[in-house]
């Protein structure tokens, strides 16, 4: 005689919730900045450019205080170099918008590279979701460099905007797949 028995695997449950709400909430961030991309735009070079600013401060800060000759110019140019940096974002957002999505692009292809090659190397659990993020993302990258300096204003934000909503997707799917894993299943013994 058999008798059914319910068995669940160790991984999921409560973190592919999460990674669904997660992702759920990037897809809606990325349709923001999809929707509002020179607000969007505008408002990452002026951040950037006062998070330079601001670093650079203490780096300069730091050149002053320091005793040492060769450190010191090291660190008062390197700290110069950020604040003026920064206050050309801030005070020109268009300009550093156009230099952000140049950027933008190397970072694109710098991260969907790792994912790309390594979902095929490895071909761990959800390998597919990470698969499909690196070629989205490379993608991305070079649609990116291709159409610069034309629509470098737009295009970053709405590309970030994408890559963000492919990577909520991403999450989306590998939860509710972590949550299926960790659902019981009946057997008979």
């Amino acid at each position: 005689m058999t008798s059914p028995t319910t068995t669940a695997e160790p991984r999921g449950g409560r973190a592919g919730g999460k990674a669904a709400l997660l992702g759920s909430v990037m897809i809606i961030l990325g349709i923001i900045c999809m929707v509002l991309p020179k607000a969007t735009g505008t408002a990452s070079a002026v951040y950037v450019g006062l998070l330079l600013g601001l670093s650079g401060l203490v780096e300069a800060f730091s050149g002053v205080r320091d005793r040492g000759q060769q450190r010191r110019g090291l660190l008062l140019g390197g700290g110069m170099l950020s604040v003026v940096i920064g206050l050309l974002l801030v005070a020109r957002p268009s300009a550093g918008m156009t230099a952000l999505t140049l950027l933008l692009a190397g970072f694109f292809l710098a991260t969907g590279l790792p994912a790309l090659v390594l979902s095929l190397l490895d071909r761990y659990p959800g390998w597919g979701w990470d698969f499909v993020f690196g070629l989205a993302v490379v993608i991305l990258g070079i649609v990116t460099i291709w159409s610069w300096p034309k629509l470098a204003f737009w295009i970053g934000s709405t590309l970030v905007g994408i890559e963000i909503i492919i990577r909520g997707a991403t999450m989306v799917g590998s939860g509710f797949a972590s949550d299926a894993a960790v659902r019981p299943r009946t057997r008979a013994v």
